[in-house]
């Protein structure tokens, strides 16, 4: 591996990828020697997972296997302990392997190159024209607005630790992954932010033929793949951004978990929703008050100006 400091070479650099300061190149993507670029700015997740998490079927040495992941050529990849996982805001998805006492460094270095690249302006803006008082009590407020967020976001952080767990549904605390779902072992994966409606519903609303062992009944719903579907007695029922509606199946004494936690995490998100907008809200309002003082103070001005000019002209 080669180490550098110049903005114009690699960074890091070994067969599989170059990282520079502004981009990253993956070798051999292409069939047979084409390499793919991606700036840094456009990579919206990195993620460093271990192999053994992907069954055999999965990943290939070349190409894309039955999950939606393109992987780049490496005869060895089957030996290898990790893969980087890239969402570069294109379909599929990018895994990155290499020799094991280099993937970290690798990782590391586009973690960092895309907290560099993406970095954001300040959430809020403190006007510092407005009095003492008003900044006390402003800022009082903003801070206890950033203390809820904080809280909302570090409790709803990506963790790898899935929360519930079962043969149908993996539930993380920021997103759910369906089994089972595309034919015949796909995984769907949604997040609870996008989660529109959540229903915990009976069978006994449903006759025989809207719904099926796998796929799509006669109503709008799509199933994952249960064997046992016709011997449940409740479905949940989610509506999402995409259409059809999805329904999930499992174990009776399980199903009713899984929907708490759902709705649980639905609400979470919306009230960070809320607080966003209320602290949207209160600096418009602050900016608001901000333009009258500085328009009053123009008044007084200008009646300060007039009235010593008509005061000048009397006396001439």
């Amino acid at each position: 591996m080669k180490s550098t400091t110049k903005s114009d070479e690699p960074i890091i650099s070994n067969d599989y990828v170059t990282c520079y300061a502004d981009r990253l190149v993956i070798h051999l993507y292409y069939f047979p020697y084409g390499n793919k670029t991606i700036q840094y700015r456009d990579i919206q997740s990195c993620d460093l997972l271990r192999m053994s998490d992907l069954s055999i079927w999965k990943k290939k040495m070349w190409g894309m296997a039955l999950s939606a992941i393109w992987w780049h050529s490496d005869i060895r990849r089957h030996n290898r302990e990790y893969y980087i996982l890239l969402d570069a805001n294109q379909w599929p998805k990018i895994g990155l392997t290499m020799d094991d006492n280099q993937i970290s460094d690798v990782y590391k270095l586009i973690i960092q190159q895309i907290n560099t690249n993406q970095s954001e302006k300040r959430p809020f803006d403190h006007n510092e024209k407005l009095n003492a008082n008003t900044n006390r009590k402003s800022n009082l407020f903003l801070f206890n607005i950033i203390v809820s967020y904080l809280s909302l976001l570090f409790l709803s952080m990506k963790s790898d630790e899935p929360i519930i767990s079962n043969e149908y549904i993996t539930c993380y605390s920021d997103r759910l992954v369906i089994h089972l779902y595309y034919f015949p072992y796909g995984k769907k994966t949604i997040k609870y932010k996008d989660i529109q409606l959540c229903e915990l519903c009976r069978f006994n609303t449903l006759s025989k033929f809207k719904y099926k062992k796998w796929g799509m009944g006669l109503s709008a719903i799509w199933w994952h793949s249960d064997i046992r579907r016709y011997y449940r007695t409740h479905y949940i029922l989610l509506e999402t951004k995409q259409w059809p509606k999805i329904g999930l199946t499992m174990d009776d004494n399980h199903i009713d978990e899984i929907y708490q936690l759902i709705k649980q995490k639905m609400n979470n998100n919306e009230l960070t929703k809320t607080l966003l907008q209320k602290t949207k809200l209160n600096d418009s309002e602050q900016h608001e008050h901000t333009i009258s003082k500085i328009i009053e103070k123009n008044k007084s001005e200008y009646r300060y100006s007039m009235d010593s000019y008509g005061q000048g002209y009397a006396e001439w």
